[in-house]
């Protein structure tokens, strides 16, 4: 579990390439001390879906990787929304695949998935099929679960201007 917290640790840093290495480093442990561990592999699997997306490695191996993890981590725990919150992230950023990423949400979330990451990417979803409105309420629930995160409101405010709702945009910012 130290090696899992870690991981996450390594990865709440930032983005840059040495920091999501140590990250992926953390979960790797984790996952030698206990290959079950599902929670570890989504974390992984999300963390090799962030190296690809920021061109850390080659994108078609980084979300390759991510999606075997991602995979791996739903057949160990079927019912823990990271794993399929993760493959919906692939599906949305990876393949460009809007349909197939609001069905894997869909199942992230009836498996209690309303955390800040689950809701952070019902918003991306929602506001790349101009469904403002549930963007905006999505960014809303996320400010209360998370309200002393700055990108939070940064992202509240964004949605808000998305909707040219201005006035509004500048207030949650």
């Amino acid at each position: 579990y130290e090696a899992f917290l870690r991981g996450q640790y390594e990865r709440n840093q930032g983005n840059a390439p040495e920091m999501l290495a140590a990250a992926v480093a953390a979960f790797d442990r984790a996952i030698a001390l206990d290959p079950v561990y599902a929670k570890a592999r989504a974390a992984r699997a999300l963390t090799i879906g962030n190296q690809a997306m920021n061109a850390y490695v080659p994108f078609d191996e980084g979300f390759g990787d991510s999606r075997d993890e991602a995979l791996r981590a739903i057949e160990l725990a079927p019912g823990l929304a990271d794993g399929y919150r993760v493959l919906a992230r692939i599906k949305l950023y990876g393949d460009r695949d809007l349909a197939g990423a609001r069905e894997l949400l869909a199942r992230a979330r009836s498996s209690g998935g309303e955390d800040v990451a689950t809701l952070r990417l019902a918003m991306d979803i929602a506001l790349r099929e101009g469904r403002y409105n549930e963007a905006i309420e999505a960014a809303r629930r996320v400010t209360v679960l998370d309200p002393i995160a700055p990108q939070s409101h940064t992202t509240l405010g964004v949605m808000l201007w998305y909707d040219r709702r201005f006035d509004e945009a500048q207030t949650a910012a």
